[in-house]
């Protein structure tokens, strides 16, 4: 499972992708996801959770 920090660089990440991923329309539409939507898009995406935090640098400092 990801850290609340590495969810909110998820967040942060989605909210840049708007209308490619996650039937996002508006960056806004970000703040609506549970954080296993997140999780679970992020492995769609990924193939696994460690390729999402290794590809979008999930643990970068806010």
């Amino acid at each position: 499972m990801l850290t609340e920090h590495q969810i909110l660089n998820a967040r942060d990440w989605l909210k840049d992708c708007s209308g490619s991923y996650l039937d996002i329309q508006e960056p806004s539409d970000v703040d609506n996801f549970t954080d296993d939507e997140i999780v679970n898009g992020l492995i769609n995406e990924f193939g696994s959770i460690e390729e999402a935090i290794k590809n979008l640098d999930l643990d970068y400092p806010n």
